[in-house]
């Protein structure tokens, strides 16, 4: 595995089975490990957050950007960060193709 997801308690279980059933691989855990430069937290939002470099907002937005090089970084195919984002109901804008 080459990334991990850095997820509260209370989402851990969820967070694992959608990552065993979506096949990613990706180790999913409750701390930041150290040195590890290939995670990205998971925090809880709403519509008007938006991601970083190393931040997914559930509920909030992602520039296409920089969800395309979060998925690079940690190693996982686009279209599987694209169920991620699904799963935690993150909006994608400013695509560099217009498609949102």
């Amino acid at each position: 595995m080459k990334g991990t997801l850095v997820v509260s308690q209370d989402r851990l279980a969820t967070m694992e089975a959608f990552v065993a059933a979506q096949a990613l691989p990706l180790r999913v855990v409750t701390d930041i490990p150290g040195g590890s430069l290939t995670y990205a937290r998971i925090e809880q939002g709403d519509r008007s957050r938006d991601a970083e470099a190393d931040l997914l907002v559930a509920g909030g937005r992602i520039r296409c950007a920089v969800a395309l090089g979060m998925a690079e970084r940690l190693g996982i195919p686009a279209i599987g960060l694209g169920a991620l984002l699904d799963e935690l109901e993150i909006k994608v804008g400013t695509c560099s193709l217009g498609c949102f």
